[in-house]
């Protein structure tokens, strides 16, 4: 059908139904497949007055039929998306929003509604226009907290954002704060927020008093965990959010008001108590990354309480398992990586936090024989050490003290790294074993990354505390440590050596060979990582053999990915030694 009788037949049809809306007549029935071809043909090929004049019957239309409109819907938003807000606000008779967002309405007019609205998102002065649209605001807020459609809540609450996002006040920006203030500021719209979200029957808001404001009440007064689990999680979740805005590492306004409604100590209880409530089960891993988050944003604040002696405490017991339970059943990942964001200083037995709970770190419980990825990367993340940050100039009090805290944070981690090793004399024998195990390649992967994580650790000398009484040198570096006893004799050997491969092996292709390969990549990483170390050695200790050893990397790391592999007679697919 060509477009001129497409639309014509398009107009006879709207003025059939428009002159006849009842569903009863057959000749009267909407016409659906109609509408779909005028949505893909019509709107790129009428004119501005044809698409004008269309959308006029389409809107009149909307008014007395009786069938499912979502047809007439669809094309008017085809037809209505070169529209400016200024566009749509001048159409007669008005747009009834408010109507429209109306959850009594079928859920594609509240659709139509919220894309027309949107078109406000694009300017800061079309967004202070729809603020000042009566009532629109607050239906919006009330689709958006009211609808039993996902898709139209999900729209409402991005249409709301976007406002919010583009009116923002800030400096060199067009935004006038006319959103924020209808939303947060008009007493009328900002109730809605209680009263639909409230937990009580009617939650009243005075409009000289606001109570304790939005936080508190989404906070306190919004969700019940014991009801509803999911918005338990989200809302521990949310905590953690609150946790991120800035602070120091001793404190921060947040985590004040968190400790102060006794939030933080309730949500610390799921992860550190004892129940065995449904709700514990659910909330156990979000709370674990909420003192994640605690421990690693305000480790000063984190020390000075008796949360690490508890969480110590905790991971003494969530960490005591099996050598197959660590091997073959689900990762307590929740556990580890709550090990992995505590200032290190807590791991050390020493620390007087631990004092009351025997004198072992929760770290000695991770093993590296029969073991798992998210272990052996959760000890690349402590023997790394802290992350290196730009210097600045000039340096800040801040930074000053960060870099202080810094320095012996990665004091602590070569003391852990030493301790860890002293307990376990074969770790790096098991740690070339599981690199070099292709057949597994999350724990390969994982075990390489240990490699390059020493490798280019960040360590210091400054701690004045003692080291373990070992039988091998403690280098002050991580690149060295990977050149000495007990390193030494497996990992340079394993780094040099060609990487492995399922080629010669039947059906040695597709992912096995793909894996090989990761493997392949990640080993000559971590050897090129080592290599610029003992560059940077070799330039500030010349003559002291180091450029023979960095002649050999070097070497190796010229051959590419795969290395030489003449000689090689078949891949191996290494078994785990149980």
């Amino acid at each position: 059908m060509v477009q001129p009788d497409l639309l014509a037949e398009l107009v006879r049809h709207v003025a059939t139904l428009v002159a006849s809306p009842s569903t009863t007549k057959v000749d009267a029935k909407l016409d659906a497949k109609l509408f779909s071809d005028a949505e893909l043909i019509l709107p790129n090929h009428i004119t501005p007055q044809q698409t004008l004049d269309l959308v006029k019957s389409l809107a009149a239309l909307l008014q007395v039929v009786q069938s499912d409109p979502t047809p007439i819907v669809n094309l008017l938003v085809k037809l209505l998306e070169p529209f400016t807000l200024d566009n749509i606000l001048a159409f007669e008779p008005p747009i009834d929003f408010v109507t429209g967002l109306n959850t009594a309405a079928p859920i594609c007019i509240n659709r139509l509604m919220l894309e027309l609205l949107g078109k406000a998102t694009s300017k800061a002065s079309e967004a202070a226009v729809l603020a000042g649209l009566q009532g629109v605001v607050g239906a919006v807020v009330t689709c958006w907290l009211t609808t039993g459609d996902v898709g139209v809540a999900q729209k409402a609450g991005r249409l709301l954002v976007y406002l919010l996002r583009i009116d923002l006040v800030r400096e060199g920006g067009l935004g006038q704060g006319l959103v924020w203030k209808r939303v947060f500021g008009d007493v009328d719209v900002y109730r809605l927020l209680f009263s639909l979200c409230s937990l009580q029957d009617e939650h009243k808001l005075g409009k000289a008093r606001k109570g304790e404001g939005l936080l508190a009440f989404t906070v306190l007064g919004m969700v019940d965990a014991t009801e509803d689990l999911l918005m338990g999680v989200s809302l521990v979740d949310f905590y953690s959010a609150l946790l991120g805005t800035k602070g120091s590492p001793t404190s921060s306004p947040p985590l004040e008001w968190l400790i102060g409604k006794g939030v933080h100590d309730r949500t610390a209880e799921f992860y550190l108590g004892d129940s065995d409530s449904i709700e514990s089960r659910f909330l156990y891993g979000p709370a674990a990354n909420y003192l994640a988050k605690y421990a690693e944003l305000y480790p000063m604040h984190y020390l000075g309480s008796n949360m690490a002696g508890k969480v110590n405490a905790r991971l003494l017991v969530a960490l005591d398992q099996s050598p197959a339970r660590w091997a073959h059943a689900e990762s307590p990942k929740y556990d580890l990586h709550l090990l992995a964001s505590v200032p290190r200083t807590s791991l050390l037995v020493h620390t007087s936090s631990l004092a009351n709970y025997g004198n072992r770190s929760p770290l000695s419980l991770l093993p590296s024989k029969a073991t798992n990825a998210d272990v052996l990367n959760t000890l690349a993340t402590i023997f790394h050490g802290p992350p290196k940050e730009e210097l600045t100039f000039p340096p800040s009090a801040t930074s000053s003290e960060k870099g202080s805290r810094d320095d012996i944070e990665a004091s602590l981690t070569r003391m852990l790294y030493y301790n860890y090793l002293a307990e376990n004399p074969l770790f790096w024998q098991n740690i070339t074993r599981h690199a070099d195990t292709i057949a597994l390649v999350d724990l390969a992967l994982a075990a390489i990354n240990c490699i390059a994580a020493v490798a280019t650790a960040n360590w210091s000398t400054t701690s004045t505390l003692a080291m373990p009484n070992a039988t091998f040198p403690t280098p002050p570096t991580g690149h060295l440590a990977i050149l000495s006893p007990p390193a030494l004799e497996y990992t340079l050997p394993y780094l040099l050596a060609p990487a492995k491969s399922f080629s010669h092996l039947v059906g040695g292709r597709g992912d096995s060979e793909s894996a090989a390969y990761r493997i392949g990549v990640a080993k000559h990483e971590a050897l090129k990582s080592l290599q610029r170390k003992i560059e940077e050695q070799a330039r500030a200790e010349p003559g002291e053999g180091y450029d023979e050893i960095l002649a050999t990397i070097s070497r190796r790391v010229a051959t590419g990915v795969t290395g030489n592999r003449e000689g090689e007679v078949g891949g191996r697919v290494a078994t785990m030694d149980m």
